[in-house]
Order: C-alpha cells, then structure tokens, then sequence
C-alpha cells in the first residue's frame, strides 16, 4: 500500500481577464466546497486591476473581498502574500494596510506605519492587543518581497505567531486561539500604491523550511492568486479512500474532559470523527460507532462505573484505537492481557517493527522513530499480537509492545504506546511540533481506525 502524504489547504482562485471596457473578475471556487466543509467562498472585486509583473499575477488596484464562512484555521496555520510597495518609505508617507483578516470580535492587519518607516502586524485576537515588527526597510521599494505569518496554539501556555520577510523571521508573538466563525479577508485597498500576488492560507503550520519554500517559489501560469499549488495537492488511493469513506458517521472520539461541544474532530486521511463527551458514556449508544479513538493526552474524565459500558460496547463487536493515555486506559479497562509501565521521555521513539501488518502497511523498514510522550511500555500477555516493539530491554528481557493488537469478545483493540499522529515537545526553552504527516506515521492510525472498524483485514 502507498502511503501518500495529506496536506489539507483552502482553496481560492481569482482569475482575471482582458476584457473590452477594462478588466473582468470572476471567482472560482476550484475544491474549495470540500475543504471548508460544504460552504463556499463568496468573492467581489471593487474596481479590482489585474496585471502581471515580474511573471506574477497581481492585483495591482482596487480592493478584493472574499469571505470564510466557517473552518478558518484557528489553532494552527500559514498565511503568506507577496507585496511589491511602489512609494517611497518615509516618515511622512500615509499608512496603508494591505491586507484585513476580520471576525465579529478579532482583526489582523498587514500595515506600513510611517513614525518608524517599518511594517507591522496589527492584531487584535480575543482582546488582546499586540503588534509583530518588520524591521526598518526590510520590505523593498519596486521589489517583490514575501511576508509569511505562521502560528500554532497547542494549549494556554504554549502558543506562537510568527512573521517572515523574506524568508527571515522578524518577529514572534505569544497569542489567545485566532478567529472563530465566519472571516472576512479583504485585500489591497484605494490608493495603497502597492501591488500583491500569490496569497496562500494553509490550516498546518510550516516550520522555517517549508516558508523558506514559499519564499521561493517561482512564478507559476493560472490564476491571479492562487490559495493552492498544485504540487502540494496529494491525493490518496482510491482503493483506500473508498474504505475510509465506509467510516463515514461511525467514528467517536473521547474527548478528555466534560464538554458540550459537537465540532466534528479531524483525525487522518480526511476521516471525521464525532467528539464524546466523557459525561455521556452509559447515556448515549455507543454502537453506532465502528470504531472509538481513545487518545493522546492527559487522562480522561471517566468514572470506574462508566467503564462496563465502554467494555460492552467492545466485547459485542466495537473497535477501539488507542494512542499513549488510550493505552493505559485500555488497561484499566482489561480489554486485553497486558501490563503497562509509565516512560517519562518526550521526544522521537526508535521503534522496531517486529511482524508485518496491515496497520504498519506492511512496512519492510525495520525500525523507525515515532513522536513519544510519557506514554506506556506494554507487556502483552496471552492472545496479544506484538506488531512493533521499542528498542529497549527491561529485567527478565520480557517483549515490549510499541503497537499491538488483539480481540475483546468479538471486538479489535489496537494499542499504541507512541503518538502515530505526531504531537509537540517543549524542552529547554525550545518547542517544535512533530508531525505524523511528515515523519509518515499518521498513515497507521487510518489503518487501525479502518481495521478495529472490520474494514479492512490483515491479509495481503
């Protein structure tokens, strides 16, 4: 089985064309209805003038208004442009903003502020106020410079915004979760007497490199701006997609604590999943779910005269998947032989893949590094199939389980001792994010969402 990479983008694209009279604008979606979840981009040009300079298509005036009804990227994202300002920078030039993102409550601008001749990011995010600086004539007169703002929110304490200049980082923020609902985005402005192309919105954040490749992309044919490349569009198999698209609407995931939300949770491979709330385990019907994540993370909300009903739902032919805390609980649990001890590391994992299976996608590489955090080392017992094991020993040498599976009644368990998803490391002052995507891990948590489902089967 391949394992190609996903990367999930919105879609934009904005065309002009000559026309007698002056230019004409028309907006086409392209597949941006699939990416934001049904819900089109309305698009409108006011006086907009397109042109090409330097082989980019730009917007040279006017002003271009699109609107994100729902599913802006507000945890973690990109949104990169480039600028070609044609006045002088000075002290007693006007102030522009180039480009607006703004919500019933937040606003973010992209401005040139004449008092210190710099541009800024101008944010104001859930109340907060903060201000992210170029510094002094790092954007150039008559010149294309690239502006990429970066930002990652993993939880209250760990959070960044970040703005590049041409593919040199200026500035980097610490910032409340970015915009909720619908946002307007709203680009170029009257008399800005500056010219912009090639804005991109990407829902993943990119480290220094994959900005450094935006920076440096070349001039490309099609549209004037264009919030996909092609080359990052990667599609899955078919025979693959059609078995992730048998788990449409059975598929939960435990959230961690009590909650009341109903936002669908993005898992791997497009597959979707309806949150639980910890406090409607033994109150609603688990069985319409084929297989439940159980994952990453601290432990759950989830009282001991709740856990029958969670073994129930297996014994009769569920599936659960558990990643790190979801191992350890499927030991509280007893769905299967095993013991677990807690491993206090936190970083990259070697892992050895003892026996091919479907859920490493009969991988041929013995050993590979997996994201790690403080999650279980499993001892499997009888009727336990060890899929992968770490690169350790304990006393005694007995197997140590990385990924393994097995049977509860006539449901499948798969266990993870690693984080197949990828996830953050914070550690003498520096933090980076893992990601499943890039290190090709995630793909083995389709597979056993697929497999504890009784989609697919360990078979060749």
């Amino acid at each position: 089985m391949k394992n190609p990479k996903r990367i999930s983008v919105f879609c934009l694209a904005v065309l002009a064309m000559a026309a007698s009279g002056g230019a004409v604008f028309k907006a086409s979606l392209g597949d941006v209805k699939a990416n934001l979840k049904g819900k089109e981009i309305s698009a409108a040009g006011e006086n907009a003038v397109f042109g090409e300079v330097d082989g980019w298509k730009c917007l040279k005036k006017g002003v271009l208004t699109f609107t994100i009804q729902e599913g802006f990227p507000d945890k973690r994202g990109i949104i990169a442009f480039r600028i070609r300002p044609l006045f002088e920078q000075k002290k007693d030039s006007p102030e522009i903003t180039v480009i607006k993102f703004e919500s019933a409550k937040d606003k973010m601008t992209f401005e040139y502020f004449p008092p210190q001749t710099e541009w800024r990011l101008d944010k104001l995010v859930g109340g907060q106020k903060d201000i992210a600086k170029t510094k002094n004539h790092e954007l150039k007169s008559q010149q294309w410079n690239h502006v990429c703002i970066g930002w990652e929110h993993l939880n209250a304490k760990q959070n960044r915004m970040v703005l590049y200049v041409n593919g040199k980082h200026m500035d980097s923020k610490k910032f409340p979760k970015l915009f909720s609902g619908q946002v307007t985005v709203k680009i170029g402005g009257d008399n800005i007497n500056t010219e912009i192309a090639d804005l991109v919105i990407l829902n993943k954040y990119l480290g220094r490199k994959g900005i450094n490749k935006l920076c440096n992309a070349k001039p490309g044919k099609g549209p004037a701006m264009v919030v996909i490349k092609k080359k990052t569009k990667i599609t899955i198999d078919p025979a693959l997609q059609a078995d992730i698209d048998k788990l449409k609407g059975k598929v939960g995931r435990l959230l961690y604590r009590h909650s009341t939300s109903k936002t669908p949770i993005e898992l791997t491979d497009g597959i979707i999943a309806e949150p639980i709330n910890p406090a409607d385990i033994g109150k609603i019907d688990l069985s319409k779910y084929k297989v439940i994540l159980f994952p990453q993370g601290p432990r759950y909300q989830v009282s001991p005269d709740q856990y029958k009903y969670i073994v129930d739902y297996v014994k009769n032919g569920g599936g659960y998947v558990g990643s790190c805390q979801g191992s350890y609980f499927a030991n509280k649990l007893k769905l299967l032989d095993f013991k677990t001890y807690a491993c206090d590391i936190w970083g990259l994992f070697a892992i050895y893949f003892k026996n091919p299976h479907i859920i490493t996608g009969w991988r041929e590489k013995k050993m590979m590094r997996m994201h790690f955090g403080n999650g279980p080392i499993m001892v499997p017992g009888e009727g336990c199939e060890v899929i992968a094991t770490y690169t350790m020993t304990m006393p005694g040498k007995p197997t140590i389980a990385a990924i393994m599976t097995g049977k509860c009644g006539k449901g499948r368990v798969v266990l993870f001792g690693p984080h197949p998803m990828g996830g953050p490391i914070s550690a003498n002052g520096i933090k980076k994010f893992y990601s499943g995507e890039k290190m090709h891990t995630s793909r083995m948590m389709t597979n056993a969402l697929l497999y504890a489902a009784g989609i697919i089967e360990n078979k060749r």
